[in-house]
């Protein structure tokens, strides 16, 4: 698909998620971006640990002070999102879930 086929179709599915879907959506990706600004620290941290739930554990407690469901994801977060086209594509897609959520028809949710 064509990368402007892909921002639409992306635009439809943000269109279909409730608001609820879309704050959760947006609280995961500020903590990859906010892990990809401290990559080096989190990669060492991550290095350091016994295993998965020893590397989750640290990364909820300070200094880095994750959500259980962010720390999930930084763990998960594929090393290609670590280049400049990645860190944007990130970035793009928080733009488009903010634009979702001030969408004036927004307010038409029943599951806030």
């Amino acid at each position: 698909m064509e990368r402007a086929s892909l921002k639409h179709y992306g635009s439809v599915i943000l269109d279909r998620l409730s608001s609820r879907q879309l704050r959760d959506r947006l609280h995961v990706i500020d903590g990859v971006l906010a892990a990809l600004d401290r990559w080096d620290e989190i990669s060492d941290c991550v290095a350091r640990s016994e295993d998965r739930s020893e590397a989750r554990k640290a990364l909820v407690e300070m200094p880095f002070s994750f959500s259980e469901v962010q720390a999930e994801h930084v763990l998960d977060l594929a090393v290609g999102r670590r280049t400049a086209e990645g860190r944007r594509r990130v970035q793009e897609e928080r733009e488009r879930v903010v634009e979702a959520l001030q969408s004036p028809t927004r307010g038409q949710d029943w599951d806030d």
